[in-house]
């Protein structure tokens, strides 16, 4: 009899020679079994269900009861969220009101900007386990959105009470790194959550050049100032309240999905074992 791991249902591979001859293995990458963790539990993903365990270097695991198995998550978001975007990272987003659009972020570099901490605050979307959390994933891209609207934004709308009162809330919040006590700085325009329906005056299109706005550093051009103008307040919301979720959920530290040290390299070959326990 040849000794061989399946690999799909026509094609075969060499067993390698640590495997036990009478068992059927599968042989799958770092990668797939990582992304099976986070589709199996729709609340914090582990390997709580998969037993690992190293046999002469070789990685064997079993899998035990997945629970649910969450079927809206798209292969760049599972990608994502192994790459250590941030947990709200979905390929596209639906915002609060409707409208669906891409998201902005579209590599690593976008992780520290402002942009996608005003999509938080335009979508319901919930937060997802990432595998690799940045310690900087709160503090720089919130920074950002401060600095986006007192250095950039407030000069050309030097009277404005919402954007008064954001700046002030999310300067508090980062002081304080928490959300709680913030009511103080908010005035009847500004929110911590969706009720009030403030970003439904945006369209899509709004919403993509209000997210391209944050994500940008400098000056506003005549151009941007006119088109932002009209839409302010319910862009200032959308930036506070993204920026309210996500200071919360750091507070109550969150520290994402951890990858077992044998596993860190997402191409290392894996062998299920197919056989009962």
């Amino acid at each position: 009899m040849t000794s061989t791991v399946s690999v799909t249902s026509v094609k075969f591979v060499p067993k390698p020679k640590q495997l036990a001859l009478g068992r059927q293995y599968l042989q799958t990458d770092v990668m797939t079994l990582l992304a099976f963790a986070l589709c199996s539990t729709e609340k914090e993903p582990s390997f709580g269900s998969i037993d690992i365990r190293e046999r002469e270097d070789i990685p064997v695991a079993r899998i035990y009861d997945s629970g649910k198995c969450r079927l809206d998550i798209t292969k760049k978001c599972l990608e994502g969220r192994i790459a250590g975007y941030p947990p709200w990272y979905r390929e596209h987003l639906i915002v609060d009101h409707g409208p669906i659009i891409p998201h902005p972020i579209r590599s690593r570099d976008d992780i520290h900007r402002a942009g996608w901490i005003v999509a938080v605050g335009l979508s319901r979307s919930t937060p997802l386990s990432s595998s690799r959390p940045d310690v900087d994933l709160m503090d720089k891209p919130v920074k950002r959105v401060l600095n986006k609207m007192r250095d950039e934004i407030q000069p050309h709308f030097p009277q404005d009470p919402t954007l008064e009162a954001a700046i002030s809330a999310v300067q508090y919040m980062l002081q304080e790194r928490s959300g709680s006590g913030v009511e103080r700085c908010l005035t009847a325009d500004l929110h911590k959550g969706f009720e009030k329906g403030v970003t439904a005056a945006l369209s899509g299109s709004d919403c993509i050049f209000a997210m391209s706005l944050f994500n940008e550093v400098g000056p506003l051009s005549e151009r941007d100032r006119s088109r932002l103008a009209p839409i302010l307040k319910p862009v200032i919301d959308a930036a506070f309240r993204g920026s309210y979720i996500v200071v919360q959920y750091f507070k109550n530290g969150r520290e994402g999905f951890r990858i077992p040290t044998s596993l860190e390299d997402l191409n290392r070959l894996v062998y299920l074992n197919l056989g009962k326990a």
